[in-house]
């Protein structure tokens, strides 16, 4: 006996709806690649390095970005789970990266290390 298409209309519509679910909820997992929710792989200072000395130049990111108040990292859109490069207003863009390479880190770890030493 043949499904009734508003049986079928239903089961579409439900489908629809757990595959939204689903893909929320991956969404809300931290990445395998960069281990962030919200698409932002973060760099040290050696790594923006190494980025720049081992990395061919078109994986290189154009334009880095910072948290306000956090100058220990800088950060990249993920090329795993943000290929689109979408970046959430919390995150600036950094003016001057030789400035930001130059510069001491001013975050609490840093300045402990700095002064151990």
């Amino acid at each position: 006996m043949d499904e009734r298409y508003e049986d079928r209309l239903e089961r579409q519509e439900m489908n629809a709806q757990r595959l939204r679910e689903e893909n929320a909820a991956r969404h809300a997992l931290p990445c395998p690649e960069c281990g962030s929710a919200d698409g932002m792989q973060y760099y040290s200072r050696g790594g923006v390095l190494f980025v720049y000395q081992r990395w061919p130049p078109a994986l290189i990111p154009r334009t880095w970005y910072y948290l306000p108040g956090d100058d220990h990292c800088v950060y990249a859109p993920c090329r795993t789970c943000n290929r689109a490069g979408a970046v959430e207003d919390a995150y600036q863009p950094v003016n001057d990266l030789d400035a930001w390479l130059e510069s001491e880190c001013q975050c609490e770890e840093c300045i402990r290390e700095r002064s151990a030493q």
